[in-house]
């Protein structure tokens, strides 16, 4: 049968690749050509399909098949399906086509009783043909070039060789190459998912030299400081300068091993290279954001509104930690590690993958992971985009770039909790008792946001600033312990501003000061603990802690949740600024139970104020300071520590030497001067050079020693 004309836009398009084949025929090596045009081409394009059958007859369940088959007309719809609908973010013609998926693993399982079913079969080419013939399209261009390929693609090849042969080729000129949209489209994720259907629609077609581009093009998005993909600290970005590794990010290191693996051994194999960039992205960039169960929702973007199925991100990311660890032979001990830990969550397993702290220079994020502590800080400046909202997902996020502060120890602590929290109280936000509406992507335009890590600890700081609230905010974190820092907190909005220290759900008892708190209890107090963790104010001020029974509907933030009420008791622990503050302030400590951790001491001095914010921490003779401005702070009580610029900087007395950190997140400068003086007189200066190129502005910069009295 023939369903489209000569004509036709697929057919169009189908031309233009191979009149453009020539052009792209430069991106691949000679090497890699001249492996395609050999006689091991054959058993290569041979071995991808087994091994893309093998893929997709087991990673995809079967189930409902029968009823499916029993319940498609004999024009190959659904009666449920409406094909001609533009719907979005819900698009229901997408579910014809998983439909069919489902219809094709059957058929292609042995131990389905559909298993080379005649009927299955035919099912199949009526609902290509029917898809085909309706030539569904969605106001969303996703839905178009992406989301029913990647179910088609099974399709083809679970039914290879058994399909018509006009409409198998037919439906395999839906399978879209990269160059074949909008370049804006096919970047980070979105290119793996179109260079997939490439590399499939030349295997299905038998063309090595498809094949042999799709790999090369596919390799090329591995490479480091992209648009977006993969950044220079080892972040990743989708959607603009957005952080988002554990949404994309997490699609493109399961994918992008998946592929490598399915081409392991062929001509078209990953250079290994592009395997030790994926490997350092899984370890650099993928670990330090998983605790337990927990993949940090601060790099998830609009996604962290959506409820997962089944497994946990950290336990559906094991296979590929898997693969990896397979085919990059220099990181295997550590990959087999990360593996193993995957392999505990679920089972109970507190603890963390890997101890350090880290800074995300190119995504403003830091997380700070301990045996028995997780912290992590999302923030946005003017060089990122802090978050976004689309396709009626994160309706209620406007707060969480603004200094989210997750904190956990196990990693299940906000489980189920979004629609039920008070999203104008998000853990260390400073923020009125509301949440604005936006739309698209969210930016915070200001230039001083950064931070600074020696890798061990390390500390994060904002200039806040909205047309709601504005405040200079710092967290410092050293060992088990986080000290948190605000002052010049003002706004002019019309309802009350607080600064939260978490909003978390209720677990065991919850103690302010001497009171215990039941459900429906409220407490002020300096101190308090709550689920192995101890919350301290630093500077007098009561901290307010509640415990309450909350209900939500999760309409209420992703429309795509559905119906239904979520409940979920909560703890509540803030600083309360109150109406049109000016100039407030607070400064408290989070550690974990004296019984459960050991965490650093109590910081020895504060300083608090729009010039300078640090702590120093007698214990191991840290300093850590954050500069608004030139000026300085006394390291002890002989020794005055000079800036000549804004700046955060870390110092710390190792023997006979002072050893520093620096980091100047706003790229004004290309070198800052440090200056000791002991007793009044000039002893030691430093002039620190600070990078210049975009990609590491805010980079941690380690200073030469400083000789000491």
């Amino acid at each position: 049968m023939t369903l489209f004309s000569p004509g036709s836009t697929q057919q169009i398009r189908r031309r233009k690749f191979v009149m453009g084949s020539a052009l792209m025929l430069p991106v691949v090596s000679a090497t890699r050509l001249a492996a395609a045009a050999s006689s091991d081409t054959q058993e290569g394009l041979s071995t991808l399909i087994h091994r893309l059958q093998a893929h997709y007859r087991t990673t995809v369940n079967a189930a409902g098949a029968e009823v499916h088959l029993r319940s498609q007309a004999g024009n190959g719809r659904w009666a449920d399906i409406d094909l001609s609908s533009t719907a979005n973010p819900a698009w229901p013609p997408e579910k014809h086509m998983h439909r069919l998926r489902l219809l094709a693993v059957a058929w292609a399982n042995p131990r389905h009783t559909l298993s080379a079913s005649p009927s299955a079969l035919t099912g199949i080419e009526r609902g290509l043909g029917a898809w085909l013939q309706a030539a569904p399209r969605s106001v969303n261009w996703w839905f178009n070039s992406i989301g029913p390929q990647l179910a088609l693609m099974p399709v083809l090849v679970l039914t290879q060789g058994h399909l018509d042969a006009d409409l198998a080729r037919q439906a395999r000129s839906l399978l879209v190459a990269p160059d074949e949209v909008p370049k804006a489209q096919a970047r980070g994720q979105n290119l793996i998912w179109y260079g997939t259907q490439w590399l499939v629609r030349g295997a299905l077609a038998g063309e090595p030299l498809e094949v042999a581009a799709a790999s090369a093009r596919l390799q090329a998005e591995l490479a480091i400081g992209g648009a977006e993909g993969i950044q220079h600290d080892f972040s990743f970005h989708q959607h603009g300068p957005q952080l988002y590794t554990g949404g994309y990010g997490l699609g493109f290191l399961m994918d992008s091993s998946q592929i490598a693996t399915w081409l392991q051994g062929t001509p078209w194999a990953y250079d290994p290279n592009s395997l030790l960039t994926l490997s350092r992205y899984a370890l650099d960039g993928m670990r330090p954001l998983v605790r337990g169960t927990w993949l940090d929702w601060g790099a998830r973007g609009r996604e962290f509104t959506r409820i997962p199925a089944g497994v946990s991100l950290p336990q559906a990311l094991r296979p590929a930690i898997q693969r990896l660890s397979t085919l990059v032979a220099a990181h295997e001990p550590a990959l087999s590690a990360f593996a193993g830990y995957l392999g505990q969550v679920g089972q109970g397993l507190v603890g963390a993958p890997v101890v350090e702290n880290r800074h995300f220079w190119r995504s403003d994020f830091m997380v700070h992971q301990r045996p028995v502590v997780y912290f992590s800080v999302k923030t946005a400046s003017s060089r990122t985009v802090g978050t976004e909202s689309g396709n009626s997902e994160n309706l209620l996020g406007y707060w969480t770039p603004m200094g989210c502060n997750y904190i956990l120890r196990r990693g299940d602590e906000y489980d189920g909790l979004p629609p039920v929290w008070d999203w104008s109280r998000l853990p260390g936000t400073t923020a009125p008792a509301f949440v604005p509406r936006f739309e698209g992507l969210l930016r915070h335009d200001e230039r001083f946001v950064g931070a600074v890590s020696d890798g061990v600890d390390g500390i994060m700081a904002m200039h806040l600033k909205t047309a709601h609230v504005r405040a200079k905010k710092a967290w410092f974190f050293n060992g088990d312990t986080m000290v948190a820092l605000g002052c010049d907190i003002h706004s002019e909005s019309t309802e009350a501003v607080a600064t939260t220290l978490n909003q978390t759900r209720a677990r065991g008892a919850l103690q302010a000061g001497v009171t215990l708190l039941s459900e429906g209890g409220g407490a002020l107090a300096l101190e308090g603990w709550h689920d192995g963790l101890h919350y301290a104010s630093l500077d007098g001020q009561k901290l307010s802690f509640s415990r309450q029974r909350r209900t939500g509907d999760g309409r209420r933030i992703n429309l795509a949740l559905g119906g239904g009420t979520a409940e979920a008791e909560l703890v509540l622990i803030a600083i309360e600024h109150g109406l049109r503050p000016n100039a407030a302030r607070y400064a408290y400590a989070v550690a974990p139970d004296t019984q459960t951790g050991t965490g650093a001491s109590r910081p020895s001095t504060l300083i608090n104020d729009p010039a300078v914010q640090s702590v120093q921490w007698p214990s191991d003779g840290l300093l850590m300071a954050v500069f608004h401005q030139p000026g300085s702070v006394m390291l002890d009580p002989g020794t005055r520590l000079s800036v000549d610029s804004a700046c955060l900087l870390m110092i710390r007395r190792v023997g006979r030497v002072w050893r520093a950190q620096v980091s100047e997140p706003t790229g004004s400068r290309l070198e800052l001067v440090l200056s000791l003086e002991r007793d009044g007189k000039q002893h030691q200066s430093m002039t620190v050079v600070l990078p210049k190129e975009r990609s590491e502005i805010g980079r941690t910069v380690f200073c030469k020693d400083i000789p000491a009295v």
